[in-house]
């Protein structure tokens, strides 16, 4: 039997720690708290001990967030992003307050993550690549009475 439902956040994105101990979800839109500023932010899975994560370095060249996934001890969030030099990279940010850093990035400016969606194995990272080509098609339109 199903208990009477209780809002808990309101975010575009929530992720359950693999644990089930934690959640990681966007401060956009104020989502955290009326006045909380943007960023990533851990909570418990009961909603308390809110707090946002301090990145250090990824402000410097994020562009834009992609993907964000848990390691399997729940320590760690890898998170896949388009860098402001436009290629794609994955960082690990660590919930104990060391500086987050790179561990892939696609330097290569024609091979960039198609999508930043990210999934993972217990030794490797998968993702798509993109490798946008197109011909180029062009038409005059008239307009005819």
């Amino acid at each position: 039997m199903w208990g009477t439902p209780k809002f808990m956040r309101k975010s575009g994105l929530i992720i359950p720690s693999p644990d089930n101990s934690k959640w990681v979800f966007s401060g956009a839109n104020r989502e955290a708290c009326p006045d909380c500023p943007l960023g990533l932010y851990v909570s418990s899975s009961d909603g308390s001990n809110l707090r946002r994560l301090q990145l250090s370095q990824m402000p410097k060249v994020v562009a834009s967030f992609g993907t964000v996934m848990w390691s399997s001890d729940s320590r760690f969030l890898f998170v896949s992003v388009r860098e402001t030099d436009g290629t794609s990279a994955i960082w690990q940010v660590p919930l104990d307050g060391t500086p987050e850093r790179r561990l892939v990035r696609l330097s290569d400016p024609e091979r960039q993550f198609y999508r930043t969606t990210l999934s993972m194995g217990p030794t490797h990272f998968y993702f798509p690549i993109g490798n946008r080509q197109s011909d180029i098609w062009t038409m005059e339109l008239s307009r005819r009475p």
